[in-house]
């Protein structure tokens, strides 16, 4: 004969999720244990009573629903997170500081990341995932952004060696000159008609300008300029200067070179 439980048992089991229940046919689950951070869910018993067959609702802290034609009580889900720990502090920092940078750099990345990224993520959302790196937060909650590596562009494009940067403070220009190729070299990833892109930031004001350049021939017959806007500061540590290129198509892109001013 199956034992029975009492009404009064299963109420003060119920309203107590203090003691498991005696089960007719099986002992009492174990308990699962995770890390801190994650829900805690609490398995009371796993029972083989006739008066819980049809229980589904909860009462006080505990849950009595069937699984895998089985009846099991268990505790309330609770959570035991901790909302203002440094990281979680650093974590609210940063997020927001992406989000502005993602919507900063959206030219570029619209050119230098549209075929990089994966199908699930819009341009700005990949830009946040590719660059959380590059935010830094430190311990006193002070952001900083490392600039040398932000990353606007993914692929296997071929880039220059090397490209040389000035800046004209008085007639607010940007030049860039490229290392003269021999035409009878072969690059791989590259071709003629590839076309080359300049990003500029303006540090202070989190302000960027992108043009296109040129395309991957006309690049050695004579040196690039970009005009800078009128309203930013003119200074070598407060500019920071991007070049990545795309395929005919766009496509096919580079990585982001990263340009030192001289």
């Amino acid at each position: 004969m199956k034992n029975f439980i009492s009404k009064e048992a299963a109420q003060d089991a119920a309203m107590q999720a203090e003691m498991p229940m005696q089960a007719a046919t099986r002992m009492p689950a174990k308990v699962s244990t995770e890390t801190p951070k994650a829900k805690i869910a609490l398995i009371l018993a796993v029972f083989n009573s006739t008066i819980f067959e049809e229980v589904r609702n909860s009462v006080g802290n505990a849950t009595a629903y069937m699984h895998k034609g089985q009846n099991v009580v268990k505790k309330k889900t609770k959570k035991v997170t901790n909302p203002n720990s440094p990281e979680q502090q650093k974590q609210r920092k940063r997020f927001p500081s992406l989000v502005e940078l993602a919507a900063s750099f959206a030219p570029a990345i619209k050119i230098g990341l549209k075929y990089a990224k994966e199908t699930k993520h819009t341009v700005e959302n990949y830009f946040v995932r590719v660059n959380k790196g590059n935010v830094i937060v430190s311990e006193g909650l002070v952001m900083s952004i490392d600039y040398e590596n932000l990353v606007l562009s993914k692929g296997s494009r071929a880039l220059p060696d090397k490209a040389n940067a000035t800046i004209d403070a008085e007639s607010r220009m940007l030049t860039l000159a490229f290392d003269e190729q021999d035409p009878e070299e072969f690059i791989a990833h590259a071709a003629n008609d590839d076309v080359f892109y300049c990003c500029l930031v303006e540090k202070t004001l989190l302000k960027t300008k992108t043009v296109r350049l040129a395309t991957r021939s006309e690049l050695a017959d004579s040196p690039q300029t970009v005009s800078i806007p009128r309203t930013w500061e003119v200074a070598a540590e407060n500019i920071a200067v991007y070049l990545f290129c795309t395929d005919k198509s766009g496509k096919k892109t580079s990585r982001t070179f990263f340009v030192t001013l001289e």
